[in-house]
């Protein structure tokens, strides 16, 4: 038997979230079920299920709700689907005659609160969602429109994109004091040859969170300094806009791009993605030279020598691979290291310390970059207008972008050679102010060794030769 308006004793719910500005999710989902409940009780309909889905879109056919509401029709166990509106049970074509192909086999009924009963068994009724589902479509059609061209607006006035609290700023964009100068503190970090994971230890120690509120690992500083926003970069999808950006940056330009290119390509330290805290002084710096004679890299790790006659152990750095001659006293080899370093220092800022034209060749490389993106939008443009075809689309853009790869390495290196001078800069304070046996100040010396040295190597030795600086390597940074 046909179910109609009078005979319908049993309804099911649908509710499908669509947030409003003005309300929370759960209050939008809670107003369309109490809407509902109270028609169905005007209606002297028995509530049989009520079903919610959240974030989901009616115009993607994926929703798992509406298929069991629908199935409870199916299975007899409902006549009627209720919602607050027709765009809440469909807005695809392909949907409705879904719908109408199911009310010759079951005869369901549609009902809504603020658009009224849909009869699909009916001319009129099928006409009238049809008309209902259309306009429902249209209405997705402008809201996409009206997105396309506020995101375009918010372009153009480099307004920014964010659902959530960026760190170091606030909701109305000026910075937020302590958190600015920890990300000013992060960039100086890595540029003077510090690892992530050290960053997130030192600000988690400090009570430094992120936004949300919990603790730094060593991914979460990766993907914080990597942001452009921290330079009043705007981006768009990922992609470099162009537009000036509505903020104040927190460091410079050169800065940013510098940590950016060091965080992509910088292979050689190991702990830069790791969570691992260095054992000593050397750990992970030194090479074995019996494994680089081979082509291989391995380094030295710390470990412990045989218990002596008082039961005591030395330290003593050995290859990983186990190779011989390669075993050395850690003590030994930390202050032997440590006396090159502070030796060679003088000598490394005479040749590295930053000149006047060096900050000129700075605004140089960026203007540069600025000119390559606005040739890829000109190239983009040429495209469309056919004046060019994709061969020479993609010949640009690989063009450009192996000179922006260029162009960053070489603000890389005014950036590092910057921040070495402020490591090494007062070689004799470099001297007295660390200790190698006190593990607090292997952070600072490590970033001193790896800012003047590129390469140490410990060559192996014969059985009970004395470690002395014949045996050991050493390759200054350019």
């Amino acid at each position: 038997m046909t179910v109609t308006l009078e005979t319908a004793r049993r309804a099911v719910i649908y509710a499908r979230l669509s947030p409003s500005p003005s309300m929370t999710k759960d209050e939008n989902l809670a107003q369309q079920r109490d809407l509902c409940l109270e028609h169905c009780e005007r209606r002297g309909w028995d509530v049989v299920d009520v079903i919610v889905e959240r974030d989901t879109s009616a115009s993607t056919g994926e929703r798992e709700g509406w298929k069991r509401a629908v199935s409870l029709v199916e299975s007899g166990e409902a006549d009627v689907i209720v919602s607050r509106h027709v765009d809440r049970m469909y807005r695809r074509p392909r949907e409705l005659e879904d719908l109408c192909d199911l009310v010759e086999n079951k005869g369901v009924l549609l009902a809504t609160v603020l658009a009224g009963d849909i009869d699909l068994s009916t001319p009129t009724g099928r006409a009238f969602a049809r008309i209902a589902g259309a306009m429902a479509r249209q209405e997705i059609e402008l809201k996409t429109e009206r997105q396309k061209l506020g995101h375009l607006r918010r372009v153009e006035a480099g307004r920014p994109f964010t659902s959530k609290r960026p760190f170091g700023f606030t909701w109305e964009w000026e910075h937020v004091p302590e958190e600015a100068e920890a990300i000013r503190d992060g960039y100086a970090h890595i540029l003077e040859g510090g690892t992530l994971a050290e960053l997130a230890r030192r600000w988690n120690r400090q009570g430094v969170k992120t936004s949300a509120g919990n603790d730094w690992r060593a991914s979460t500083v990766r993907f914080l300094l990597a942001n452009p926003r921290n330079a009043a970069i705007h981006t768009y999808r990922g992609e470099e806009t162009g537009s000036k950006a509505a903020w104040e940056p927190i460091v410079s330009e050169a800065q940013y791009r510098a940590v950016v290119a060091i965080l992509e390509g910088n292979a050689e330290r190991s702990l830069m993605r790791s969570g691992r805290s260095p054992k000593s002084f050397l750990s992970g710096i030194v090479e074995c030279g019996v494994c680089a004679a081979k082509g291989k890299v391995s380094h030295l790790c710390q470990g412990w020598g045989p218990k002596l006659k008082d039961g005591s152990r030395q330290r003593r750095y050995r290859c990983r691979e186990q190779c011989a001659g390669t075993s050395a006293d850690a003590d030994q080899l930390d202050s032997l290291v440590w006396l090159k370093v502070t030796e060679y220092a003088e000598q490394w800022v005479r040749e590295h310390e930053p000149k006047p034209e060096d900050r000129e060749r700075e605004r140089e490389l960026l203007a540069e970059r600025e000119l390559l993106a606005s040739r890829q939008a000109e190239l983009t443009e040429a495209f469309a207008a056919g004046l060019i075809d994709m061969a020479a689309l993609k010949a640009g853009a690989e063009a450009g972008k192996r000179r922006r790869a260029d162009i960053d390495e070489a603000l890389s290196a005014l950036q590092e050679k910057a921040a070495g001078s402020s490591i090494v800069g007062d070689t004799e304070y470099l001297f007295y102010a660390y200790d190698y046996e006190n593990p607090e100040h292997h952070e600072g010396m490590r970033k001193a060794v790896r800012t003047v040295f590129s390469r140490i190597v410990m060559q192996p030795r014969k059985r009970g030769a004395k470690l002395s600086k014949d045996y050991v390597s050493f390759t200054p940074k350019k």
